[in-house]
């Protein structure tokens, strides 16, 4: 829209349109619904006079603001007085067609007459949009104005918690912007109040409470009636009204057995009291439980059944409220812990005490003797991925990410590891918050300051595979003191090569004193070359003077599965004794 335009548009809405297939059907086949989106349009004006003509700027616009360019329409023009159109020129007043350019912009020139006139402007609709008509009285005599919101001040967020809010107008014509009474509405016409420009022409609406307001997608209006030397204006802005919420979730039993049925009650509330048709999900330790609504006065109910497996543990229990549409936001309660205990009687949990310090002593000597028998043990590393942390017994919420990095073979401190945790479930328009930390010398990172939700931390790091995992924020502490272990490209390679070499020789003890070039002697005259080029290639990655890239895994994992295809399957390993 050009600035010197004035906004006379429809209200903004979104219309949807469910266009389903009817008729019959075979049995075999299903019905298919289709769903089109139609936007509602809107067509801004203004006009002014210029010389001896009246200069029209317009635009056209769907409901989200965007311009929609090559698009058709038709505009007349018509005397406020019927008796005008006898005393103009031939061709003054009439209509025709035109069609937007490529910002969605069009104009026409008028010639001035010297008095009102009504200038309209309509477009039929096409497939995605819906057709729109407006109408604007012109007077030539009288300056154009233009109206604005200052961004700036007036946000398109509204809390609605807030005990002020500030709206900032700023206003503008060829007879300057001062001394105008403005008068602020919403989009049901409620009124908030009138104010006046000063001589910059900025007029400033201060608002005590908006505790009556609901929360979702509104608009604010400020109209100006004209006055002896300027016409009159509107102009409006779109607005999400938000309110925040609080949930809260208690236990009806905090101690229950395997099979039970465990039961969350609950309420949701915002300032004016309960919400009513909420929907609550139950989550266990971040894991999806149930999920309800509400009721009329804000109250909820949440049951489960608790699983065998959870026998002997203790969950963790959170009920989150996540609204579906704008308005209300999001809250999370308090964790509730629920303990899982045993249906096992005491009495016998006693008498299985002595037959289980046996089998406790009957297994430490047997692995030691082995121990004797056996000239070395092979010590396995650790598996790559997190190890989170001890989770604090007070109810203190963390909002800080922290660890240390590792090599998951010779457990060395690796640094230099470039850590991220990237919002997932940020708000819609917003960008997305990344959250970075560099490893030092020892291994250790600390992110902090995370705001509450979910987060994907990565780690990566030279010559290693990437770490990738989901994260809660905030949490018990488990997440301030994890460790990461990575695994090196090199260790992947000579993985590779061990799953396959190990076929080829008899028991792991021969397996583990062999080295990669033995073993291809060990191997079939069938098989042999091909075992002799994977050991090479795997000694070239493993022992090369560069670090392996993640594009030379491929080659060497084909080789190696290419390979165990031309080998019969599998017998049990033997045992070494």
């Amino acid at each position: 829209m050009p600035r010197r335009a004035t906004n006379v548009s429809l209200w903004v809405v979104a219309s949807l349109a469910l266009v389903c297939g009817l008729g019959t059907w075979p049995a075999s086949a299903h019905a298919q619904a289709a769903v089109r989106v139609i936007a509602e349009t809107r067509i801004d004006l203004a006009a002014e006079r210029a010389g001896t003509t009246v200069q029209v700027l317009g635009v056209l616009r769907d409901d989200l603001g965007q311009a929609l360019p090559h698009s058709a329409l038709h505009v007349s023009t018509r005397p406020v007085d019927s008796a005008d159109a006898l005393s103009a020129p031939p061709g003054v007043f009439g209509s025709q067609s035109l069609v937007t350019d490529t910002r969605g912009e069009f104009t026409l020139t008028v010639a001035w007459v010297g008095t009102p006139f009504v200038l309209s402007c309509s477009f039929a609709g096409d497939e995605f949009h819906l057709p729109t008509t407006v109408e604007r009285p012109v007077d030539p005599t009288l300056a154009d104005v233009r109206l604005r919101f200052d961004l700036d001040v007036t946000g398109r967020e509204v809390d609605l918690d807030l005990p002020e809010l500030r709206v900032r107008v700023f206003a503008e014509s060829s007879q300057g912007g001062d001394g105008m009474t403005l008068t602020l509405r919403d989009e049901l016409g409620r009124e908030y109040g009138s104010a006046e420009t000063d001589m910059t022409g900025h007029a400033l609406f201060t608002l005590r409470s908006l505790s009556d307001a609901h929360p979702g997608p509104g608009r604010w209006l400020v109209d100006f009636g004209g006055d002896a030397r300027r016409s009159a204006a509107r102009a409006e802005l779109a607005v999400v009204r938000t309110r925040g919420t609080s949930l809260q979730a208690a236990l009806v039993d905090d101690d229950v057995d395997p099979g039970d049925e465990a039961r969350v009650d609950g309420r949701l509330s915002d300032a004016r009291g309960p919400v009513a048709a909420g929907a609550i999900s139950l989550y266990a330790d971040d894991v999806l439980l149930v999920t309800v609504a509400t009721g009329a006065d804000g109250r909820f109910a949440a049951s489960f059944d608790v699983p065998a497996e959870r026998e002997g543990s203790t969950w963790t229990l959170e009920a989150r409220f996540a609204p579906e549409s704008p308005g209300l936001r999001a809250s999370t309660s308090e964790p509730l812990a629920l303990r899982v205990g045993s249906p096992l009687p005491l009495d016998w949990l006693w008498l299985l005490v002595p037959l289980a310090l046996s089998g406790v002593a009957l297994a430490v000597t047997r692995k030691r003797e082995r121990q004797g028998e056996r000239s070395s043990v092979s010590t396995l590393p650790s598996a790559p991925g997190v190890s989170v942390g001890t989770r604090t017994s007070a109810t203190h919420r963390h909002d800080t990410l922290g660890g240390v990095v590792v090599d998951h073979a010779s457990n060395a401190a690796r640094g230099d590891a470039q850590v991220t945790a990237e919002r997932l479930d940020g708000p819609a328009g917003v960008p997305v918050a990344v959250h970075r930390a560099v490893s030092d010398a020892d291994g250790r990172f600390v992110i902090k300051g995370l705001t509450a939700g979910e987060y994907r931390l990565r780690v990566s790091l030279a010559g290693y595979v990437e770490v990738d995992q989901r994260v809660h924020v905030p949490h018990r502490g488990e997440w301030s003191d994890v460790v990461v272990r990575v695994e090196s490209y090199r260790t992947r390679a000579l993985a590779v090569f061990r799953r396959v070499g190990r076929r080829f020789v008899s028991s792991e003890r021969a397996f583990e004193t062999t080295t990669n070039r033995e073993l291809p002697a060990s191997a079939p005259e069938a098989q042999r070359a091909s075992l002799r080029a994977l050991a090479e290639q795997t000694d070239h990655l493993y022992y090369g003077p560069r670090d392996p890239r993640p594009e030379d895994l491929p080659p060497l994992e084909r080789a190696a599965t290419a390979l165990l295809r031309t080998l019969p399957a599998p017998d049990a390993p033997p045992r070494d004794e």
